[in-house]
């Protein structure tokens, strides 16, 4: 993976799965992390002959080179009045759309490299009005990288040296640098935003963004400001020292295993007392980022405008869901149709209306009162999706604002802490 990580940060990596059970996961992996590179099925490999050509065609195009190029109606048109002679099949449309809307795969290697300590000074704080070192981030309104995320979310590691750029470490150990606007403008771009997603390991000693004390071989004096007091981990070193920020701004490294000394000792980031840090490190990095944003801001901007220069954040408050139990349309046995059933007044929120249809996958979770509920079809199939990737990741999902753990089988409601079993089926089963 070392290698393929090191290739993709200049090239493309497409991978063709072959065999009766290739690893697909693994292939998503490898080509996702390159720069441009895509799984390509046998069924396509005569369209994908004609790539490059169509990767000359794209980058031909005026609006797609100034613009996003997500517009795909703009670009259509702008690939006709283009190439006003040409004809072009469905599939190469498709294709020069792809690769338009993925521009920024193809930028040059200064613009877009993965981040190495030649390229970058890590684990500096360079504006104060940025989210500081450790905070989780996870894809913003502006995502425009594929799946370098593996749709999970990351730490913040450093500031770049471009500004109102962050360095963030995903929680699978790519470093790339993304946008986070600090004008206050409605041209600010947000690659990123703040969320209060919790590290979880897998096989794993420690890791970036993981939440420490002080252990028992601690020596440090009060560089922690008070036994119990939380910091994150921003790097773990072969050599058994990690470097730590705490959240009055100091960040040094500590022994975590070497010459047989723990300085630090995990916490459970599911706890209460996490949950609480996470929460806090968001609310603070969110506020400082708003006063900037707001002294940056000229009159024009202080006027009424359906422009917001608040990032989304993904642990904001959510309704009560107790006002969204009744669908939305609800009609009246026998008002307006011959019903032969009556409405279900007990349908929840997790349940697509009266009348529920597993999907072929899916997902469960038990309450409180130790009924199974079905996630709904849009939640479900985000979930799906990352359990393909990724059978052991964690994903936030909008219902009541919880956090789904795959690889424990359970789901936390981030705000009130309650933990609940969940299950998949298969072939539309119930439990």
């Amino acid at each position: 993976m070392q290698l393929t990580r090191k290739i993709g940060r200049t090239h493309p990596i497409f991978c063709i799965p072959v065999g009766r059970d290739p690893d697909i996961t693994t292939l998503e992996t490898i080509s996702a992390e390159s720069r441009g590179g895509k799984i390509v099925h046998s069924d396509d490999a005569a369209q994908f002959a004609k790539y490059s050509q169509n990767i000359r065609t794209a980058s031909m195009l005026s609006f797609a080179v100034e613009n996003d190029g997500d517009d795909q109606e703009r670009v259509m048109m702008s690939l006709v009045c283009t190439f006003p002679d040409r004809v072009f099949t469905e599939k190469d449309q498709k294709d020069i759309l792809e690769l338009c809307s993925r521009k920024s795969s193809f930028l040059p290697p200064d613009e877009k490299e993965e981040v190495g300590t030649d390229t970058e000074v890590l684990f500096e704080e360079k504006n104060p009005h940025m989210p500081p070192l450790g905070s989780r981030v996870k894809r913003g309104r502006d995502w425009r990288y594929e799946n370098q995320d593996n749709y999970g979310p990351g730490t913040v590691i450093g500031h770049s040296k471009m500004e109102e750029w962050l360095i963030v470490e995903w929680d699978t150990g790519s470093r790339r640098p993304y946008r986070f606007g600090t004008t206050g403008t409605p041209s600010d771009k947000y690659d990123v935003e703040i969320c209060c997603e919790p590290r979880v390991l897998f096989n794993e000693l420690i890791g970036t963004g993981c939440l420490v004390t002080r252990g028992k071989d601690w020596i440090w004096g009060n560089q922690d400001e008070g036994a119990g007091n939380i910091g994150s981990v921003l790097v773990f070193q072969s050599s058994g020292v990690v470097l730590v920020r705490w959240p009055h701004g100091l960040i040094k490294e500590y022994r975590f295993g070497r010459d047989g000394c723990f300085d630090l000792e995990i916490i459970d980031p599911f706890s209460p007392k996490a949950m609480k840090h996470l929460k806090d490190q968001m609310r603070k990095a969110v506020s400082n980022h708003i006063r900037e944003a707001r002294s940056d801001t000229t009159e024009d901007f202080e006027k009424p405008s359906s422009f917001s220069t608040k990032p989304r954040v993904e642990c904001e408050k959510t309704p009560n869901v107790d006002l969204l139990d009744s669908p939305i349309l609800p009609v009246i046995k026998g008002k307006y149709f011959k019903n032969n059933k009556a409405l279900d007044k007990s349908a929840d929120i997790e349940i697509d209306g009266p009348i529920f249809t597993p999907a072929i996958k899916q997902w469960w979770w038990k309450n409180g009162e130790g009924k199974w509920l079905p996630f709904p079809k849009e939640e479900n199939k985000r979930i799906n999706k990352c359990y393909e990737r990724y059978p052991k990741s964690t994903v936030v999902v909008s219902i009541q604002n919880q956090s789904v753990v795959m690889a424990k089988n359970l789901v936390i409601n981030l705000t009130t802490k309650n933990v609940f079993q969940i299950k998949l089926l298969k072939h539309r089963s119930s439990p």
